[in-house]
């Protein structure tokens, strides 16, 4: 099934290449093991800073790990 995401608490759903990362998306990509083990041994500012804060869905792709990172995480 499809996931449903409850009216009151949506404001917008965008559809990203990779958009899920580092979790995955069924029969498109895995999840990124390497990514979420960072994410837990860093400080959640720093994560923040390092990743969230990034000023376009390209640029968290690059800091996440880029071309290398999506063929890693391809099913």
């Amino acid at each position: 099934g499809k996931a449903q995401l409850p009216q009151q608490t949506t404001t917008a759903v965008v559809k990203l290449p990779f958009g899920a990362h580092p979790t995955s998306c069924y029969d498109k990509y895995t999840f990124d093991a390497s990514h979420i083990q960072a994410y837990l041994n860093m400080d959640f500012e720093e994560y923040k800073k390092k990743f969230i804060y990034a000023k376009s869905h390209a640029e968290y792709l690059d800091i996440a790990g880029g071309s290398k990172m999506i063929l890693n995480i391809m099913l």
